[in-house]
């Protein structure tokens, strides 16, 4: 098991990694702006309602959004003649521009790290796959660093041959 200098390392290495901005990609893909237009790229005549509730994202944060996105040019709006207190929101083409510019941008940084890592890569996502489910990460976290425990105790010990 990690030790607690490992432990400070990792997060000192996080923390320098966030300083220096390499996460901004990331940061800005996962903001409430680039998860709406990513939503909104998929799905045509969405509801304020609907792109709250599938992305978890209040209603209130929903509406200031949208407000800004359209102010930018990146969504549109559109009433419902046939229910004015119906509201449909559509991405424009300048919005899936802009997001493709964030995507190839995450793109362009997660790829690095993945081609620096090379066949390392496949641990990181097994952690990260493994990490995205919650309810069991403690128990499968564990069989995973264990089982790559041991395939580095079978690696020293078949180099010590």
């Amino acid at each position: 098991m990690a030790d607690s200098r490992q432990i400070y390392e990792l997060i000192e290495l996080i923390q320098k990694i966030y300083n220096q901005g390499e996460l901004d990609p990331f940061i800005s893909f996962i903001e409430s702006q680039n998860r709406i237009m990513l939503y909104l790229s998929s799905h045509s005549n969405a509801h304020p309602s609907n792109i709250s509730d599938d992305l978890n994202i209040s209603r209130s944060n929903i509406a200031n959004v949208l407000k800004s996105l359209e102010s930018e040019g990146y969504i549109e709006r559109n009433i419902n003649s046939e229910n004015r207190r119906e509201i449909y929101v559509n991405i424009t083409d300048a919005g899936r521009e802009q997001l493709k510019v964030v995507i190839e941008k995450l793109m362009g940084l997660f790829g690095l790290w993945l081609d620096l890592l090379g066949d390392e890569s496949e641990h990181l996502l097994k952690i990260l796959r493994i990490s995205s489910d919650m309810s069991k990460v403690g128990d499968e976290f564990y069989r995973f660093a264990q089982s790559l425990k041991k395939e580095k105790e079978e690696e020293e010990n078949s180099d010590d041959e």
